[in-house]
């Protein structure tokens, strides 16, 4: 005898899954949707799936009913969370039943009420900054998308002394925010890239560390606060402008003329760079031996970062 092949689901529920808050007492009341999306009416029913956790009960749609193409039947979800208990983490199942066929399974979920933290952005890039013992100030939003107000913590340790962030530690309300402020002081000549760890739970000390340790696998995990990663990157660099060679491009640390007659002049051709972001001006200045010109022939120029201006330098 041939096997009867399964029909495709012609039913469909409103949420990929469900997700509920555990606010520790109040009892909730979800209404749903099973839409028949078929050419032809089909029975429907749905069940809350054996596996699922006791707070979960169906009040309405676990009787079988017929529903006509295009129809919705609802269904009625109760959550009744176990006393005060809003740390738990509740699982089910919704299990929807068409012509007496399991045909979907909908994950429920139901989470304690907690701080999300959220972040304006995941890697701050200071760019290229001048190193003049000058201090760059940015600044970063931490949001509470969370349902409860909760503290934030700021792990620094991995920062050098010459970044420093304000505040590390604070208290934040649902759905609100604060701008965390950055403080580079320019001096040196380095590219750095630090990952700093922003969670709702202080970093761990070196005591703590060692009785987690002695403690069974496991624990530790559990306990550790979900945390958002903050890369911090950039580029300390002298302010100059570089000589280079015409052809080569390489860096020239001085200017050698060749051997002249009297009342000649040789002339010698290189590029100027500056090594900022911003607008740079320097002054070309000239001797009784030595002229100076450039691609305008003014002795002051603009130069931006990576742009190139050729002097002519004649030797008289």
């Amino acid at each position: 005898m041939k096997k009867r092949e399964r029909s495709p689901c012609q039913v469909e529920f409103c949420e990929e899954r469900v997700e509920l808050v555990n606010d520790g007492c109040q009892q909730q009341t979800h209404t749903y949707q099973l839409q028949n999306r078929g050419p032809g009416s089909v029975r429907v029913r749905a069940a809350i799936g054996a596996d699922s956790d006791p707070v979960f009960v169906l009040l309405s749609g676990g009787e079988e009913k017929y529903v006509a193409p295009g129809l919705k039947l609802p269904v009625v979800l109760q959550y009744s969370p176990k006393g005060d208990d809003d740390a738990c983490h509740h699982r089910g199942s919704l299990e929807v039943f068409v012509n007496s066929s399991l045909s979907l399974t909908i994950p429920i979920s139901a989470v304690p009420r907690s701080p999300r933290l959220h972040l304006s952005e995941e890697v701050v890039d200071v760019g290229c900054l001048v190193t003049e013992n000058q201090i760059h100030t940015t600044s970063f939003s931490l949001s509470n998308l969370g349902t409860r107000e909760g503290d934030f913590f700021i792990d620094t340790s991995p920062l050098p002394a010459w970044i420093s962030l304000q505040p590390t530690t604070g208290h934040l309300p649902p759905l609100q925010s604060t701008r965390i402020q950055m403080e580079i002081l320019c001096k040196g000549e380095i590219e750095f890239s630090y990952a700093l760890r922003i969670s709702t739970s202080a970093p761990p000390t070196a005591v703590d560390t060692a009785v987690a340790n002695t403690g069974g696998e496991g624990e530790e995990e559990e306990k550790a606060a979900p945390s958002l990663l903050l890369t911090v990157c950039g580029r300390l660099e002298s302010r100059a402008l570089r000589v280079l060679d015409p052809l080569s491009l390489s860096s020239l640390p001085s200017l050698s003329f060749p051997p002249t007659y009297y009342d000649t002049t040789t002339s010698r051709f290189c590029l100027w760079q500056s090594n900022t972001r911003e607008c740079n001006t320097f002054l070309g200045s000239e001797s009784e031996q030595f002229n100076i010109s450039g691609v305008v022939y003014a002795y002051l120029e603009s130069l931006t970062r990576t742009s190139l201006r050729c002097l002519c330098i004649r030797f008289l």
